[in-house]
């Protein structure tokens, strides 16, 4: 985090951040990111950078968790693939007041993350996003800025050194207040007319930068790193917050354990077996199984980060939306991907009673999934030799 604190005659304080702030992509981490751009609001951010932590999941779940959020989100050049437009506000200009009688002064905000060319998420209105070149993205912005604000600060998720090698390319940038790689300055770095400023990267650091100003709108600066250890007393609201959020994440772990118990019962009177019980009988099956497009479905919607989409669950989970059928990878470990039930039934009954025979296949069996919306090219004869079990099998 960094702060810009005005001089003259009074001291308005405009705390910044230069992103990453998210936890893990997680039921417990969702709330700690939510909770924190909460802490965020009540503590008074001027502005937070977006960084590539933030769109992990992608721009639908990133909105979410940042729904009702009162801090604002600035981005230069996190992008629309298709466009090229940013998706988030690519500046914000921020107010501040001065006594004496004397007009305000406006702090352009803009900010920045690593260029990063294999950086692919989904973006908004099913478009994708991908990190344009920073050098490029502010270029494009900065006299636009410039023309409206007295100072001119950037928020970089960047290296020291591309932050350098950026206000040498790009004049015209008053301060750039970065966060990268632990990286943590121990004052004002100047690189010609820009003032660098790095304040680590796990909020242990706070960047002060103090503008003084000479009566009109032309600003010295000083800068300060504090190391926010012990000695820095706990504020008492924020103190009284942090047990909220403890509290959240105590109720949040008690809900998912009860959940992953009332699955675990669910499962012991569910129709589903799991691959492994099959196996139990079916070995020689259940290995050639293994070595299918079939085992692996669910690594494919991971990959594309769609794990939670039911739409596309179906058809890379075992009995999704069914009765005692897939849940999540936790509650349900063993109906992960597209197993033997999938295509030849729910199997405990015949499990518990193996003399019942069960589970024949035919073409009805693939078309479900294997449609032309999403399996253009299925031709059932074709496909049938990569997933066909050995002699003897009853397929």
């Amino acid at each position: 985090m960094n702060q810009l604190r005005t001089l003259y005659p009074e001291t308005p304080q405009v705390i910044l951040d230069t992103g990453n702030f998210s936890d893990n992509p997680t039921p417990a981490g969702d709330v700690k990111t939510r909770s924190l751009l909460e802490a965020m609001g009540r503590i008074g951010y001027a502005a937070v950078n977006v960084g590539e932590r933030e769109l992990l999941m992608g721009y639908d779940a990133f909105m979410e968790k940042t729904a009702g959020a009162s801090v604002p989100l600035v981005s230069t050049n996190v992008v629309r693939k298709d466009t090229k437009e940013p998706v988030f506000k690519p500046y914000v200009l921020i107010e501040a007041k001065r006594g004496g009688g004397r007009p305000a002064f406006q702090i352009g905000v803009l900010g920045v993350v690593r260029f990063n060319p294999l950086f692919l998420k989904s973006g908004p209105d099913n478009s994708s996003m991908v990190i344009a070149s920073p050098k490029e993205m502010v270029r494009r912005y900065l006299p636009e800025v410039r023309r409206r604000a007295n100072v001119v600060v950037l928020l970089a998720a960047i290296h020291q050194d591309d932050a350098r090698l950026l206000a040498r390319d790009v004049p015209g940038i008053d301060f750039i207040l970065g966060a990268y790689g632990g990286f943590t300055s121990t004052g004002d770095s100047p690189e010609g007319t820009t003032t660098i400023l790095y304040a680590g990267n796990q909020g242990k650091e706070l960047g002060e930068t103090r503008l003084f100003f000479d009566g009109s709108t032309k600003a010295r600066a000083v800068s300060y790193m504090h190391h926010l250890s012990a000695r820095y007393p706990d504020d008492e609201r924020m103190l009284d917050f942090t047990n909220v959020v403890a509290a959240r994440l105590n109720a949040q772990t008690a809900a998912r354990r009860q959940a992953a118990e009332e699955a675990k019962t669910s499962a012991a009177r569910a129709p589903f077996a799991g691959a492994a019980a099959c196996g139990a009988c079916h070995a020689a099956e259940h290995e050639q199984w293994r070595g299918t497009g079939h085992a692996r479905a669910f690594d494919v919607l991971h990959a594309q980060k769609r794990e939670r989409d039911l739409a596309c669950l179906t058809c890379h989970v075992t009995g999704a939306g069914e009765e005692g059928g897939f849940r999540d990878p936790e509650a349900s470990p063993q109906l992960v991907g597209v197993t033997c039930e999938s295509c030849h039934g729910p199997g405990a009954e015949h499990a518990a009673r193996p003399a019942r025979g069960y589970g024949k296949t035919d073409v009805s069996s693939c078309i479900g999934c294997h449609n032309r919306q999403n399996s253009p090219g299925f031709d059932y004869y074709a496909y049938l030799p990569k997933v066909v079990h050995g002699a003897g099998s009853s397929r």
